[in-house]
């Protein structure tokens, strides 16, 4: 078999406000003072592929990415291969964009923002094992809360397996519930029972057998992977046909919208682990051996998508963190016996302390009477007197004054904070500069 890499790394990022600018798309943010694309581009690198191709929405996106890939694996033999697409193009027209280079077997499609230390080769030998057209990795959702309310997050999404938990029977974002559930009666004959799960996150990272580009060839009207693809190989793994036809016959049914026999679930709401039940079709285990959308579970593994601020605040956090939760072997350097990580070469001042969850960068220089706590800094950094830090994510060459005290926010890079500052719940924007005794709370600061 002959597998290629795909990692969609998406484009400029509006939703990260301040911290993403012209020179630093989403897919470059630092997460552990490391660029956030580094994370998926070395799990490939360390299951052995030697190129990737690498999707980046807008011209200047795809520059980018090019001008830090070359750099950063500059005397490797691992080639990342960007390919730039208008911006806003859906993860499946990307797909289609670049299916002449997807000249393997099957091919690994996977979300720049994800961070997972589930290995590539154990999700390819689970593909290869079940005789997938499709697999996709589940992981478990974290129970996040709502950042205005303060109140757990609704479900972000429905998600039907089968009993074996190994099949994807149903899927649908929350997002497209107003009022009531819909399982459609077909899908409960055909499978028996469906679990109806709202505590996994769809972690996107699918692979595909290359039989899979016929279908999203044949139906144009398929435009992403998760909100259409899935849900339609899902649809079609009860079809009974024979291995060797499976795939031609799936890339020339039509997209079935709807179903007058869908059964409700009322409310839009059910819980973590509801099961619905019906009649099984006599055909549905041999078909279900062949065909459909195959789903790897491992809730006992680290799985994030970093695309919101609170998602990218707490991954700063988890990469340097062990136990449950905790992602620090993403980093590829062993922690302390304090839990944290202090480059050599940075100086510390008389009586400054360095906590839990910390990433003190080269060539930083704390001054005395410092408190650094679940804070990651980057390199170069100056840090005067009497300064607190919790929760924050400081990037590189920024200054903070004596006095500050900063929490909750984020310090983009080159960034200046001048005397006994104070901030919280903030994002200040590259290069800004915050003046003296100010206090700011839950802004974003720029120039603009």
């Amino acid at each position: 078999m002959d597998f290629q890499a795909v990692v969609l790394a998406g484009g400029e990022g509006a939703r990260f406000g301040v911290l993403t600018s012209e020179d630093v798309p989403k897919a470059l943010v630092p997460v552990g003072n490391k660029a956030l694309l580094t994370y998926p581009l070395d799990m490939f690198k360390a299951a052995g592929f030697t190129e990737v191709i690498v999707v980046a929405q807008g011209e200047a996106v795809g520059k980018c990415i090019s001008r830090w890939a070359e750099t950063y694996y500059q005397g490797t033999n691992f080639t990342i291969q960007v390919v730039a697409t208008p911006e806003g193009t859906r993860s499946a027209d990307c797909i289609r964009i670049v299916q002449e280079k997807l000249t393997g077997s099957d091919f690994i499609v996977m979300s720049g923002d994800l961070l997972t230390d589930v290995p590539i080769v154990d999700i390819v030998g689970f593909h290869l094992m079940k005789r997938a057209l499709c697999t996709a990795l589940l992981g478990k959702r974290k129970n996040m809360t709502d950042p205005e309310t303060g109140k757990p997050a609704t479900p972000m999404d429905y998600i039907g397996l089968d009993n074996s938990k190994e099949k994807l029977i149903f899927c649908a974002p929350a997002s497209m519930i107003k009022e009531e559930l819909k399982v459609r009666r077909s899908v409960l004959r055909s499978n028996g029972m469906v679990n109806i799960m709202t505590d996994l996150m769809d972690a996107h990272l699918y692979i595909f057998n290359r039989e899979v580009l016929n279908t999203l060839e044949a139906h144009r009207n398929i435009l992403s992977i998760k909100g259409h693809l899935l849900p339609y190989l899902a649809r079609r793994q009860v079809a009974s046909a024979p291995p060797s036809s499976r795939r031609t016959s799936l890339a020339k049914e039509p997209i079935d919208e709807g179903d007058v026999n869908s059964s409700p679930l009322r409310g839009g709401r059910v819980d973590d682990g509801a099961e619905l039940s019906g009649a099984p079709s006599p055909n549905h285990t041999q078909a279900a051996r062949h065909v459909g959308v195959n789903v790897m579970l491992r809730t006992d593994k680290y799985c994030s998508r970093v695309n919101t601020l609170q998602t990218y605040a707490e991954a700063n956090r988890e990469v340097v963190s062990t136990g449950g939760g905790g992602a620090s072997s993403l980093l590829g350097v062993k922690l302390s016996t304090y839990e944290n990580i202090v480059h050599p070469t940075a100086k510390l001042g008389n009586r400054s302390t360095v906590g839990a969850h910390c990433i003190v960068g080269e060539h930083c220089e704390l001054g005395d009477k410092c408190s650094i706590k679940r804070t990651v800094l980057g390199k170069n950094c100056i840090v005067g007197n009497n300064v607190k830090v919790i929760d924050s994510v400081i990037g590189d060459n920024v200054t903070l004054a004596d006095g500050c005290h900063v929490q909750s926010s984020v310090i983009c890079a080159n960034a200046e904070l001048r005397e006994k500052c104070k901030l919280r719940d903030c994002q200040v924007a590259q290069g800004f500069t915050v003046g003296q005794e100010s206090e700011h709370r839950s802004q974003q600061l720029s120039a603009n």
